[in-house]
């Protein structure tokens, strides 16, 4: 259970409080047929949904219908013509199928996770940072700071810029 949804055999169900009534109550989330359940406490609501989940289960076998599956690990999205096309050429271009790169850029998106980190310095009165951040998909992000500084403008003590400046 999170602050918002319930859990159980892969069954997710909304939290909601009547205020008027004074009561909790949800639904199953992500399936095409409509169960709620309803309790006074949120103990209680556990146990409603648990049983709702349960009920709907066994009552699909008594049907001989199959029971909704909330998240079956397939998808269709619409991701338009240009962004289709670009993903397919860097798939061909990696040798990897469109489902693998997809895949890949889901994951980054909701795991972000940098890998390497670099940074290049030349420490001249032009000041150029170069930063690359590669994920665990192994998608990538430049970034290029460039700017310009004199010696007036250096923030350090003039102890720790001789020592730097003999070092670079």
């Amino acid at each position: 259970m999170t602050d918002k949804t319930l859990k159980y055999k892969n069954y997710f169900g909304s939290i909601e409080c009547d205020l008027e009534e004074g009561v909790l109550h949800g639904k199953i989330l992500h399936v095409r047929d409509l169960i709620t359940y309803e309790s006074e406490t949120l103990q209680g609501l556990q146990g409603e949904f648990t049983a709702a989940v349960d009920d709907y289960v066994e009552t699909c076998s008594i049907l001989g219908k199959t029971p909704d599956k909330p998240y079956t690990g397939s998808f269709n999205t619409r991701i338009g013509p240009d962004l289709h096309y670009a993903a397919a050429v860097y798939a061909a271009n990696n040798g990897k199928s469109l489902n693998q790169v997809m895949l890949e850029a889901v994951r980054a998106k909701l795991n972000p996770k940098v890998d390497e980190v670099h940074v290049n310095h030349d420490h001249n009165i032009h000041h150029e940072h170069i930063v690359k951040l590669e994920d665990a998909a192994g998608i990538s992000a430049v970034n290029k700071l460039d700017f310009d500084i004199s010696e007036e403008q250096w923030p350090f003590s003039e102890n720790l810029k001789t020592s730097f400046q003999e070092h670079h």
